[in-house]
């Protein structure tokens, strides 16, 4: 007689396995999509906007960016309403992405290395990859990512130890004391003219 509860189990493993294995690489994906458009950024001729459009669709995508601003603006956040939230992420997306478009750029010959997952202490997960040029020292890049409906998006990157949304916090947090909330949509305003200028 066939055992019952052995089929469901080994039903139950053959179900899960594939699944497990596509979670476990989710957060590699994640980071090797965005990678993989940086390095067309870079090799790309185009003007600032069309390599702007293309990797927006894809930080869209890969980055958790309420979540960002949410951490960058740290105990301020609360003092801000629903419609100046907004206003705040939909302005610090689009200076990250032509942060992005800014930097990567023109670098041809450049490529990242292999990518690393490790598992953070408190949760999530960090990506790490080098990226080498022909004429410099390699770059550690250590993304930082969490679920978020299913899906695992970058909330952070550490760039050779040095924490990008540690720099934002201390930046933000700075003017929101000083100049308020008007004044610090002014500052992403003046950055993000910056690097849109040629």
């Amino acid at each position: 007689m066939v055992n019952t509860r052995a089929l469901l189990l080994l039903a139950l493993v053959l179900c899960s396995g594939p699944t497990s294995v596509a979670q476990t690489d989710a957060p590699k994906a994640a980071v090797m999509e965005l990678q993989e458009s940086l390095i067309r950024s870079m090799r790309d001729t185009d003007s600032f906007d069309a390599r702007y459009r293309r990797l927006a669709a894809v930080m869209d995508e890969t980055f958790d960016m309420a979540h960002i601003a949410k951490l960058a603006l740290g105990r301020h956040w609360r003092d801000l309403d629903s419609r100046q939230q907004a206003a705040f992420t939909a302005r610090l997306r689009e200076l990250s992405i032509a942060t992005f478009v800014n930097r990567f750029s023109g670098h041809v010959g450049a490529s990242f290395g292999p990518l690393i997952q490790k598992p953070m202490v408190r949760g999530g997960v960090v990506v790490e990859s080098e990226l080498k040029g022909p004429k410099a020292d390699p770059i550690l890049f250590s993304y930082q990512l969490h679920a978020v409906d299913g899906r695992w998006r970058i909330i952070n990157i550490v760039v050779d130890g040095i924490s990008d949304l540690a720099l934002k916090r201390a930046e933000y947090n700075t003017v929101m004391e000083e100049s308020g909330f008007v004044g610090l949509m002014n500052v992403l305003e003046q950055q993000l003219a910056g690097k849109q200028s040629p």
